[in-house]
Parts: structure tokens; C-alpha cells; sequence
């Protein structure tokens, strides 16, 4: 074993050598394609670490940290690292483990008492490394309001899910805002507390924040501000964070901390030690553990799908990201996997731990903030890769600085979609007059109920915790639910169904909500029937045999 070490310990000593013995050469290309690109695509600023045989090989910064004052961006300069953060949690969850009984198998519903979600799917199923992993469908964009912690997981109960748990990645912070509450609830500490204590002293991040509370404080250090395009124009964000429980605890673990190209270069030899195990680690925790979040959860199609830059079907095989563990994107690059993550918001930012070649790289730009400067820093990641490698650069500074992409926004659920378009034309009348909709409709434990908006003459319905305003479609008896909270795609197809082709039009027997049936509360069994004329509609005679089914059911229930 003694001799197993040393050997191991020569390879390291080695390569770190030459690694230093090269530098001198490969420091100038890199700079030059960084302030190169950085300059062809309008950027302002940027932070860079890099880490290679686990030692901090480069840190620094380009462009400007304060533009307007022309304040130069160096290694010490604090950026925000935004979706990096989720890493942090899942690091946490880990040291949690490790003194506990909990697992990454564990039940949400386990993990925080008196909490339930709206389904028993995800009650009796869902764990931890979905939660972590992106895959509980829960939607980004919630129905109702959050002050607090305790409202915020409120809200989370009430919220119906946008697909099957496991049915597809799914990325949404909303994971991560729970995982911050179920944190704080498993230790008793404040996830600040928790930050502090079991990453950045033992690391010695003496410069990163857990949370954006405190941003543009110049007490703490320097600042980059960040920057945005509108109408053409370069405007700077500087906005001041908010103290209060529902940033310092649900957004700080989605999205909230704020960092140094020093702190990252430390953050990154510590996941390069447990991801490559190679015994280097940080004594914080367990990297048996560690490594859990490592290793494929959801299998996804990231840059191909999200990014679309012009000629990566050339190049496919040679960089492709191809699941998602817990915090960390899985992928590789020529004859090393790695792992990585990003964040998008005032400042755009990425990690990447080369497994292989035991090299890590992060960069933060200031902007202007938008998709193609994750395209930007990737093209700049695997620059360094190549030249630290001796390779031939794939990417170019002439390709970096010519690549297009499509014009799009979207979210990470399953396959890159674009936003749908929730636009309704409210202009069109009802069938039947709007009093004639109103009433109770139940599906086994879930109820949506119609009723008249005195105010706008307009049905609104309420299903769960949400509330949507119904609006003709166009189609008999057809309408088109909009959220009345910010519930992203919560638009719905509503259609009535009478009762019979000759029933009376204010006796509906159900409504179906998209694809799920539910039946008016006001029928009696007696009034259930299957008229022989429609015994060709197959959804309404499943209508039918549902509704008997149901009143049976309820009937046997009561005696």
C-alpha cells in the first residue's frame, strides 16, 4: 500500500511540475483568447479559477468590475454565482447524512413533518435525490404569494405538479427552495450557519456569502456589478439584496451565493478530490457520500437542445452533457468525463472538474447577462481544456466569435421547450349563459368549482390552491383557464359535457380538465344515464361507467 501512495504521489508531483513548467507558454494564449472573445462578443467583465493537480494554478480577472468607473475585475473581485449555489446544498445534505439516519433514499414526506404534497405519488415515493435531482415536477412558477418559509411550503402543497414524478428532468430553483427549508428544519440551524460552518471556515472561503442578502455591501469586499442590454444600451444592475427569511434561506439554496476566483479555486479542489477519489479530499465529509451526487440521476440533452450552436452536430461526440446528478450537470469533453454546473442571472456563471485530468475551471462574466454568454464561457472553458492538454483547440477565436444562436427563452423540463403562448382571445361569448357553468365538479379527492366573477361577468374557477378566469374558446362548451397567480403553464383546456343530447343545458354531468374528468357534484345516480346515441363517444361512455363507478363507490362507502 506504502509503495501504492508514493507511486501516486510521484504521478501528482509530476504533472504539477510540468503543469508549472509550461505555464509560462500557455498563460498568454489563454489571455489573449479571453480578452479576445470577451471583446468580439461586447463583454464587460469576467472572474476566472483555474485548478490543476490540486493546486490553484490561475486565478484572475478581465474587463471591468465597475464599468462606468472603469474598476478593473481581478481574482478577489466577489461575484454571484447564482445556480453554482445547488451544489452547496447538495454538499450540505451530504455532511447531514453522515451524522444522521437520513439517506439520499429518503422520503421527502419523512424528511419534514406535517408536509404533503397535493398527490400520494409523490407522498409515498418521492426522495431526496429526486428533489435534488430535478425531478419532482413540481413547476417553477408556483400559484400563490410566499412571505416566509412556512408559507412558501404551504404553497408547495397546494401546487399541482407539471408531470410525473421521474417522468422527465425537470429543472426548476423551486427544488432547491424546498431543500433549503427541509436543511434548516434536519439541523435546527440557519442555512447561513449551516454554510459557514461546514463549508466555507473548513475551506477557508473566507470571501463567499451564502446568500444575496447582503449584495453590493462594500464592506465585504469588492464587488462586480453586472450588466444588461436594454433597447441596445448597456445598463448596469446594481440593485441592493433584501434581508429576510425567504432570501437567506430559500433563494440562498437555489441561487444565492456570491464568491471569489480565490473561494472557488478552494471549492473546486475539494469537489476534484472526491469526484476523482483520489484520497485529496477535504475531511468536511464522507466522500462515499459525496460522491452520490456525482453520479447520473436524469438522463437530459443540455447543449444541444438548450443552446443550438451553429456546427455542434460536428462535434457531438466531442462535447455533450448527457444527465444530471444532484447539483452537478454529467458530461464530456474529448477523453474526460466531467461534471458541471451554471448559473444565469445578474452575472452568468460556470464550473467544470475535469475527472481525468484533474483540472478545474469557473468563470463568472459580468454581462450583458444572457444565453449566449454560457456559450461564451463554455467555448473559453475548453480552450484552457485543450491548451492545458497540448491539444489543438477545437474552438477557435474565430469560431467563438462568429457562432450564432436561435432566438429563445425557455426552461429546462425534459427536452428544451420553448415558452408556450398563454395569449387567449377574451373577446368570444359562451355557448350558454355563464350562470349555467357554475357548480361543484370532483375527480375521487381533488374538486375544481365554477363560479360567476360578479365583477367581469366571467366564470373563474378554483381548483386546489390555484385560481384561473375561464374564457370561450370558441368551441361549444369550451374555455381556456389563465392562472390568476404566476403558475407557469397553468393555461388549461376546460370543456363541459352534457348529459345527453337532449338534456337540458344547465345540467352538465362533468367537466374534463386537458385530459382528467370531473363529475358534477349536483347529479344524482338516478340521473346518470348512458344514452344509446352516444354509445359511439367513446369518452363519453367511459364518462358513464366512471360516474357509476363513482356513485357505487360512494354509496357503499356510506353504509
Amino acid at each position: 500500500m506504502a509503495i501504492i501512495q508514493t507511486l501516486l504521489l510521484l504521478v501528482l508531483i509530476l504533472g504539477f511540475s510540468q503543469a508549472q513548467t509550461d505555464w509560462p507558454e500557455m498563460k498568454p494564449k489563454i489571455d489573449t483568447f479571453i480578452n479576445e472573445i470577451l471583446e468580439c462578443r461586447g463583454k464587460i467583465g469576467m472572474n476566472l479559477a483555474i485548478v490543476q493537480d490540486n493546486e490553484p494554478l490561475y486565478t484572475t480577472g478581465y474587463g471591468y468590475a465597475d464599468l462606468d468607473n472603469m474598476v478593473p475585475d481581478d481574482g478577489e473581485t466577489i461575484h454571484f454565482i447564482y445556480s453554482i449555489s445547488k451544489s452547496f446544498v447538495v454538499t450540505l445534505f451530504a455532511t447531514v447524512i453522515e451524522e444522521t439516519e437520513i439517506s439520499w433514499d429518503s422520503l421527502i414526506t419523512d424528511l419534514l413533518p406535517d408536509f404533503r404534497f397535493r398527490d400520494e405519488e409523490r407522498n409515498k415515493g418521492m426522495q431526496l435525490r429526486d428533489l435534488l435531482g430535478q425531478a419532482s415536477g413540481i413547476p417553477e412558477r408556483l400559484g400563490g404569494p410566499y412571505n416566509s418559509v412556512a408559507e412558501f411550503v404551504n404553497v408547495v402543497k397546494c401546487t399541482e405538479p407539471v408531470m410525473g414524478m421521474r417522468q422527465s428532468f425537470c429543472y426548476v430553483d423551486k427544488n432547491y427552495y424546498l431543500a433549503g427549508a427541509i436543511l434548516e428544519h434536519l439541523t435546527n440551524k440557519s442555512f447561513s450557519q449551516l454554510m459557514h460552518e461546514r463549508i466555507l471556515t473548513p475551506l477557508k472561503m473566507n470571501s463567499t456569502f451564502p446568500s444575496l442578502a447582503h449584495r453590493y455591501n462594500e464592506s465585504l469586499g469588492k464587488f462586480a456589478y453586472g450588466y444588461r442590454l436594454v433597447n441596445g444600451e448597456v445598463v448596469v444592475s446594481d440593485s441592493p439584496g433584501t434581508e429576510g427569511e425567504v432570501t437567506e434561506t430559500l433563494v440562498a439554496a437555489a441561487m444565492g451565493a456570491m464568491s471569489t476566483a480565490e473561494d472557488m479555486a478552494e471549492y473546486m479542489k475539494f469537489h476534484l478530490g472526491a469526484y476523482r477519489n483520489d484520497g485529496s479530499l477535504n475531511s468536511i465529509v464522507d466522500p462515499n457520500i459525496l460522491r452520490e451526487m456525482y453520479k447520473p440521476n436524469q438522463v437530459i440533452n443540455f447543449y444541444t437542445s438548450f443552446l443550438e450552436i451553429d456546427g455542434l452536430d460536428d462535434i457531438d461526440e466531442t462535447w455533450r452533457v448527457y444527465a444530471y446528478g444532484m447539483g452537478f450537470w454529467m458530461g464530456n469533453f474529448r477523453e474526460s468525463d466531467f461534471i458541471q454546473h451554471g448559473g444565469y442571472g445578474t452575472h452568468d456563471t460556470i464550473m467544470t472538474l475535469f475527472k481525468q485530468w484533474n483540472l478545474g475551471i469557473y468563470t463568472s462574466l459580468t454581462g450583458p447577462h444572457g444565453v449566449d454568454s454560457h456559450a461564451t464561457m463554455s467555448f473559453i472553458h475548453f480552450y484552457i481544456a485543450d491548451i492545458l492538454r497540448g491539444n489543438t483547440p477545437i474552438f477557435n477565436i474565430s469560431y467563438a466569435c462568429n457562432y450564432t444562436l436561435p432566438a429563445k427563452e425557455g426552461g429546462y423540463c425534459g427536452r428544451f421547450e420553448i415558452h408556450p403562448d398563454t395569449s387567449i382571445d377574451k373577446t368570444k361569448n359562451t355557448t350558454s349563459p355563464v350562470e349555467t357553468y357554475s357548480g361543484s365538479y370532483a375527480n375521487l379527492d381533488d374538486e375544481a368549482k365554477i363560479k360567476v366573477d360578479p365583477n367581469r361577468a366571467t366564470l373563474v374557477m378554483t381548483k386546489g390552491c390555484e385560481e384561473y378566469h375561464l374564457y370561450p374558446s370558441g368551441v361549444p362548451h369550451a374555455f381556456v383557464a389563465e392562472s390568476t397567480g404566476e403558475c407557469y403553464g397553468c393555461a388549461k383546456r376546460v370543456v363541459f359535457t352534457i348529459l345527453s343530447e337532449t338534456g337540458l343545458v344547465d345540467d352538465f354531468s362533468s367537466l374534463r380538465i386537458d385530459d382528467v374528468e370531473f363529475q358534477n357534484s349536483r347529479m344524482k345516480p338516478e340521473e346518470i344515464k348512458c344514452d344509446v346515441s352516444l354509445a359511439s363517444d367513446t369518452n363519453f361512455s367511459r364518462l358513464c361507467l366512471y360516474s357509476m363507478m363513482a356513485f357505487a363507490l360512494t354509496a357503499t362507502t356510506i353504509i
